[in-house]
């Protein structure tokens, strides 16, 4: 919305200089009015929500998930649920954890157990694949607010767990 508004401003601005007087006081009403809609109109969505201190603080779910993702050392190998891989490619080297079809080969896993997205597997799967991981030789080292955090504890890829 933004981008149209703009056109249709530069659009106004363009037309403007070829009319006559009448037509120019038309169109800075027209302007006006339009301004007036879109500042009444703005509040009801989700653009307004920047003007919100709320929307500038860190909810603190989020600061759990970020303490528990702090303990797994730079460069590590990780296997995360989907909405904490971008939040670990910076600093490690991460894979989708319960992807079908790739091996668990990671030293970490960092899970979202209170709220797993189901993506790319189902809450279930993903429940199934961490009881292989623990069978596998991970254990749990942290959790917070829902979010677990398992670290192997024998080197090498896990033959079997997936």
């Amino acid at each position: 919305m933004p981008i149209i508004f703009g056109a249709f401003v530069h659009s106004l601005n363009r037309w403007a200089p070829h009319r006559s007087t009448q037509d120019r006081r038309t169109l800075r009403t027209g302007l006006a009015i339009s301004s007036a809609m879109t500042a009444l109109l703005i509040a009801g969505f989700p653009l307004a929500g920047l003007a919100d201190p709320l929307t500038w603080q860190t909810p603190p779910r989020a600061a759990a998930a970020h303490r528990v993702m702090d303990r797994i050392p730079d460069d590590a190998t990780v296997a995360a649920a989907n909405r904490l891989v971008p939040q670990l490619t910076n600093r490690c080297t991460v894979t989708l954890f319960g992807f079908p079809g790739i091996p668990l080969t990671a030293d970490w896993i960092i899970v979202d157990a209170k709220y797993p997205m189901g993506f790319p597997i189902s809450a279930q799967d993903e429940s199934h694949a961490l009881d292989q991981a623990r069978l596998g030789g991970y254990r749990a080292v942290a959790q917070d607010d829902g979010f677990l955090l398992l670290h192997r504890s024998t080197p090498g890829p896990q033959a079997g767990v997936s």
